[in-house]
C-alpha cells in the first residue's frame, strides 16, 4: 500500500513534476488494487440494486436476475447510489452516481419456476388482480396450488378476502368475472357515465381479456372512439394519458442532451412504447442516435451513451476521492470513450499506458 504525505503536494519548485511522479508510482505500485476494486464495486451495486427492486417490486431479491454488463464498463466507487425504472416498461433499471458522477443501465428479469405469486396488500372479495396488489415471492416450501405464473391471475377476481404476504392459491382465484356493457350509444371523446353502464358476471375464458373491470370512478375518462348501445367496455375504449419524455425544438443526430431541450408531455397510453422515457433526470450524459422533431417523443432506442472522448484527446486523469487527497495529470486519449467506459490513456513524459474511466468532457478517473 502506498502513504502520501499531504506535504509533498505543495513544493515550492518542481510542483507539476512532482504529480507525476505521483501518478507513475500510483500505476507500477498501487494498480493492481484500484483494479481489484472495480469488481468488488459492481458486486455491490449489484447487491443494492437487487434490494431497491425487490422493495419497489414487493419480490425477494434472490428472484431479480441481472444480465454481466459490457466487460468495458467499470464501476467506481459510490456511497449512496440512486435507483429509478427511468422507462414504461420497468425492466430496466438505472443506478445513478452524485459524487463520482456516473450512471449505469441494468436489464433485470423477476420471477423463476421457484418462485409464486404472493398479494403485495391486503385483497378483498371481488377485487381485480393487478400489478398493484400482486407480485412475485418466494415460498419457504413447496405449496399445493400456489399460483406461479402472474399473468394467469391478472384481471381475474379474487374469490375469498387475502392477507397482505399470502401465496394466492387456485382456490382463491375466481372464474368468472364481472363486465360492464352501455346502456346508450357514446359519442367519440364523449365523458363517460357511470350511470350509463350495467355490469353483469361472464366467465373468464368467454370475458374479452381486455375487458374493462372498474372500478366505476370514470370522471373526466373520455371514449377513444363512438362506442354503440349494448357493447362491453374495454380499457382500450377510454383515453388514458401517460406522462413521456419530448424533444422541446429540432435536433440533429449526435446532439448531447440537456434539459433546456427536453419537456414532459402527457400523450394517449396507447401510443407508449417499451422504451419510452419517462424521466429527464440523467439524460445529460446521453446523445441523440438520429434526428428529432420539435414536440417528438424520445425513446431509448434514439439515444446512446455520450461521445465524451475522442481518440488524440489530451485529458485529465483523476486519482483519488473528492474532497480528500486528489492527484491529477493531463494525458492523451488512445481510443474514443463514452461515459461511464474504460479507455487506455497515454502519459506523454513518460510513455506509460494506463485506463481510466470516463467521466466526463475529456475527463478520466483512474482506476
Amino acid at each position: 500500500m502506498i502513504f502520501l504525505r499531504r506535504n509533498i503536494l505543495f513544493p515550492c519548485k518542481g510542483r507539476a513534476r512532482q504529480i507525476l511522479s505521483i501518478v507513475v508510482i500510483l500505476v507500477l505500485v498501487g494498480w493492481s488494487q484500484f483494479s481489484n476494486s472495480e469488481s468488488m464495486n459492481l458486486d455491490f451495486l449489484i447487491l443494492d440494486l437487487k434490494e431497491w427492486v425487490g422493495a419497489e417490486l414487493n419480490v425477494s431479491s434472490g428472484a431479480i436476475k441481472v444480465p454481466p454488463l459490457d466487460a468495458r464498463t467499470r464501476v467506481g466507487y459510490c456511497d449512496a447510489p440512486l435507483f429509478d425504472f427511468p422507462f414504461a416498461n420497468r425492466k430496466t433499471i438505472r443506478a445513478r452516481c452524485k459524487s463520482p458522477q456516473w450512471q449505469l443501465f441494468f436489464r433485470i428479469s423477476v420471477g423463476n419456476l421457484d418462485s409464486v405469486v404472493i398479494a403485495k396488500k391486503n385483497i378483498l372479495a371481488g377485487e381485480i388482480f393487478t400489478e398493484l396488489n400482486v407480485a412475485y415471492g418466494s415460498a419457504r416450501r413447496s405449496i399445493r396450488g400456489a399460483i406461479l405464473d402472474i399473468e394467469s391471475v391478472l384481471g381475474k377476481e379474487a374469490r375469498s378476502d387475502i392477507n397482505v404476504a399470502d401465496v394466492i392459491l387456485k382456490t382463491k382465484v375466481a372464474e368468472t368475472v364481472v363486465v360492464y356493457k352501455l346502456k346508450q350509444t357514446v359519442p367519440e371523446g364523449a365523458l363517460l357515465d357511470p350511470e350509463n353502464t350495467v355490469s353483469f358476471r361472464m366467465n373468464v375464458s368467454n370475458a374479452p381479456p381486455n375487458a374493462f373491470r372498474g372500478p366505476l370512478d370514470l370522471v373526466d375518462k373520455k371514449a377513444r372512439q363512438r362506442l354503440h348501445v349494448n357493447k362491453i367496455l374495454l380499457n382500450s375504449d377510454i383515453l388514458v394519458y401517460s406522462q413521456v419524455v419530448v424533444v422541446s425544438k429540432n435536433i440533429s443526430a449526435g446532439t448531447l442532451l440537456d434539459s433546456s431541450m427536453l419537456t414532459l408531455k402527457k400523450i394517449d397510453s396507447s401510443k407508449v412504447v417499451r422504451d419510452q422515457i419517462t424521466n429527464i433526470e440523467g439524460l445529460e450524459k446521453r446523445e441523440t442516435t438520429r434526428a428529432l422533431k420539435a414536440g417528438e417523443p424520445l425513446r431509448l432506442s434514439d439515444t446512446q451513451t455520450a461521445l465524451l472522448i475522442k481518440k488524440g484527446d489530451t485529458v485529465v486523469i483523476s486519482i483519488g476521492k473528492k474532497g480528500k487527497l486528489m492527484v491529477s495529470a493531463s494525458m492523451t486519449a488512445l481510443e474514443n470513450g463514452r461515459f461511464g467506459q474504460q479507455i487506455k490513456v497515454r502519459n506523454n513524459d513518460s510513455g506509460k499506458v494506463v485506463r481510466g474511466i470516463v467521466s466526463g468532457k475529456n475527463a478520466v478517473e483512474g482506476i
